[in-house]
């Protein structure tokens, strides 16, 4: 793709750190180890260098495209910043111990699955969208995204959050989607020229504003709701966003309803149970009474 070729030219020292265990790597330099306090399931995350160092600044580049867990948007994208094994946040609940080396178990907290449990069994309760989607797949699944993210964030504050999309993609984010093709899948994701950019402090406000563009209502997400939880943002409701419109280096106040919308199918927490019948692929834009 030519990236080394790009990073001799430019005297970058490109070293493939991700394929690394962290036992390999030389704290500080190469990676470093981060304390989650009140973590649900890290008790410490190791980051690729110069990530989390003292006096880093994170610009976040997130790409505009459909996923397993919605639309990806800032949030998602920051998991990317994690050494290997800590930045796989989709494993499922139910195999995380098994799938990872010994080594990287004490960086857990060892009741983190009855926690997430605990956590899922309150939110569908709670009547969270979605959430009862039973199965590996299912609302447990998203559950244990959403704390292990979380997790994250409350250690990661980056300084500007971005969404390019101008061009955009559907589908689960590994080029499958909705769209009949030759291949081994038979199915393809589809790109769309969308010519939009979002940009602001709050990477889960941000992401709200691309679910709306992407088609979607953000309160049929969980990560939101858990996000307020938390103590990690203030609302679920897009309408409580300011928004400007950049013009030739000028903000202009902004509403939803002018927004462009470029509708992007996702597989998120498909509604395929207890008599649904929802296409694999399908946009998750079912009112939400926001103030309930």
């Amino acid at each position: 793709m030519g990236w080394t070729a790009l990073a001799q030219r430019n005297g970058v020292d490109l070293r493939d750190l991700s394929s690394m265990h962290v036992s390999e790597l030389t704290e500080g330099s190469e990676v470093i180890f981060t304390d989650v306090p009140n973590g649900v399931v890290f008790k410490r995350v190791a980051t690729m260098a110069p990530s989390h160092a003292r006096g880093t600044a994170i610009v976040n580049v997130a790409k505009l495209k459909g996923h397993s867990m919605g639309i990806t948007g800032c949030v998602k994208n920051l998991q990317g910043l994690c050494s290997r094994r800590f930045h796989q946040f989709c494993t499922p609940a139910h195999s995380l111990f098994s799938a990872y080396e010994p080594q990287y178990h004490e960086h857990f907290h060892s009741d983190f699955q009855a926690h997430v449990k605990a956590l899922y069994a309150e939110h569908v309760t709670d009547e969270i969208p979605r959430w009862g989607r039973p199965g590996d797949y299912g609302g447990l699944w998203i559950e244990q995204w959403c704390q292990r993210t979380l997790d994250f964030m409350t250690i990661t504050r980056p300084l500007l959050n971005i969404v390019e999309g101008i061009y955009s993609q559907d589908g689960n984010g590994f080029g499958v989607g909705p769209h009949p093709a030759l291949g081994p899948h038979n199915v393809t994701s589809r790109d769309y020229l969308s010519n939009v950019v979002l940009f602001g402090l709050d990477p889960f406000r941000v992401d709200m504003i691309a679910h709306v563009i992407a088609g979607h209502e953000p309160g049929n997400f969980g990560l939101f709701h858990l996000a307020v939880e938390r103590g990690l943002s203030d609302t679920v409701n897009p309408r409580d966003i300011g928004l400007w419109q950049w013009n030739d280096g000028d903000p202009t106040p902004t509403s939803l309803q002018r927004l462009p919308r470029q509708p992007l199918v996702s597989n998120y927490l498909r509604r395929d149970w207890a008599g649904l019948a929802e296409a694999e692929y399908h946009l998750c834009d079912e009112p939400y009474e926001y103030v309930t």
